[in-house]
């Protein structure tokens, strides 16, 4: 890193995260911020940047070689004008399956075991059985985004007995934790199969809006929808008719 004069960290760092990277060239200074207490200065003498800058900020980095986000999205980033010529963009995909795929583990048996309602329940001493639940056990999960979150959570519901289906966008070799693989143009033979609906998918102009009002009106009568791509894939509103109308058991 001979070139690399400052490297500008705007994610949380310990210090053994720090020293192993310092340890790599102690030369480089390095220059530890949070996004929202980062100055113009801070990014004008940054050769390379790890974290999400503000966007507005980045028309400055006039130094700025390498940008490495923390997250996997990165759209904001690869709009026209947003990153000076020649600057590498990189992202985290492939940081945060496991963490984000037990989080919609999580979510789903909150809302098959109807435990918010007992928790509610419990805060004013009500003590009553709130009917049947459901299981992941015997379930028919559809994974819409077979990438790093999607394969994740596909790898745990197999694992707990749940009947996986998985839908990817080009055709590859079905995976062993996949038991039925599909193309997305299949989808509408699809969702009336799932007991639940997990989508993992990015933000294209091919996604926003994908499940709309027709694609929740196909979903099976009292199936769960997770969501943990980008939230365009959703019509909101249509989602929140879906819910009031009893046709989801819940999202």
């Amino acid at each position: 890193m001979s070139n690399i004069k400052n490297i500008l960290v705007l994610i949380p760092m310990d210090e053994l995260h720090k020293f192993r990277l310092e340890r790599e060239d102690n030369t480089v200074n390095f220059i530890y911020k949070e996004p929202s207490t980062v100055t113009l200065k801070d990014i004008e003498i940054a050769d390379i940047i790890i974290g999400n800058p503000p966007i507005d900020m980045l028309k400055y980095a006039k130094n700025l070689k390498w940008l490495q986000l923390n997250s996997a999205g990165a759209n904001e980033f690869t709009k026209e004008g947003v990153l000076p010529d020649g600057v590498l963009l990189t992202n985290a995909t492939g940081a945060y399956g496991l963490a984000i795929a037990e989080h919609m583990i999580g979510m789903l048996l909150g809302i098959l075991k109807k435990l918010h309602i007992y928790r509610d329940n419990q805060r004013q001493n009500l003590w009553k059985d709130e009917g049947r639940v459901k299981s992941i056990y015997n379930s028919t999960v559809l994974i819409v985004g077979l990438g790093d979150i999607g394969s994740e959570f596909a790898k745990i519901i197999k694992a707990m007995g749940g009947h996986t289906i998985g839908v990817k966008r080009r055709q590859a070799s079905k995976p062993e934790f996949v038991d039925e693989l599909y193309l997305i143009d299949k989808l509408d033979e699809l969702l009336p199969k799932a007991d639940v609906v997990a989508l993992c998918l990015p933000s294209t102009k091919e996604t926003d809006k994908l499940f709309d009002k027709e694609k929740l009106s196909i979903m099976k009568q009292g199936s769960v929808l997770i969501n943990v791509g980008r939230g365009t894939s959703v019509d909101t509103n249509a989602l929140c008719d879906s819910l009031e109308n009893n046709h989801l058991l819940g999202a």
